[in-house]
């Protein structure tokens, strides 16, 4: 085999990546996932700058220089290109439920749309919150499930990754919504219970 002809065998055609192409493959498509964490910390920053709207426990907890840790989470393609690809699309879908929220609360002030959350928690029966809490995380887990069922293979696709990125989304925000509508729903009870 020749220089040139073995340069050839080498390069990976521009352009999306295929099904026949090794999901191993990393090619140039790291920069997508830096844009997902940015995302997600700067939509974060944009709703709740002090995070007293954060939901994630952890992220309350160690604040800011925590969530610009997580920004290193874009290197995962370099181990993983699959697994980067899930943490792409699971960024990308909190980015935009932030994005949702947002005129609310660039409007509101965090402050005002924190008290108008908490009493509006405080009134809502814990079941029932709990039950529209995990409502949207059903639905986006949904288009997961149907991703797997048209690639059943769950590890050999793009698609596959990309339905488990679905499926982080709908754990997590499961998860930190259920568990961020309860503690509103503790400070409103406290708070009437202060009559305040």
């Amino acid at each position: 085999m020749t220089c040139s002809t073995q340069s050839n065998a080498i390069r990976r055609p521009r352009g999306p990546l295929t099904e026949q192409q090794t999901l191993e493959d990393p090619g140039s498509h790291h920069s997508p996932r830096a844009l997902g964490r940015f995302g997600d910390v700067g939509s974060t920053y944009l709703i709740t700058p002090t995070l007293k709207l954060e939901t994630n426990p952890l992220m309350r907890r160690l604040r800011w220089p925590f969530a610009g840790v997580t920004i290193l989470v874009a290197a995962v393609p370099y181990y993983s290109v699959p697994a980067g690809l899930t943490l792409l699309v699971g960024s990308l879908l909190v980015c935009a439920s932030n994005c949702s929220r947002m005129w609310i609360a660039r409007m509101m002030g965090e402050s005002e749309y924190h008290r108008f959350l908490v009493g509006v928690a405080r009134r809502t029966p814990r079941g029932m919150g709990v039950l529209y809490c995990l409502l949207s995380p059903l639905c986006m887990a949904t288009i997961g499930g149907v991703i797997f069922l048209f690639y059943p293979s769950t590890t050999k696709t793009w698609a596959a990754w990309i339905g488990y990125g679905f499926v982080l989304f709908a754990l997590i925000m499961g998860l930190y919504g259920s568990q961020g509508f309860l503690r509103l729903r503790r400070e409103g009870i406290a708070l009437a219970a202060q009559g305040l």
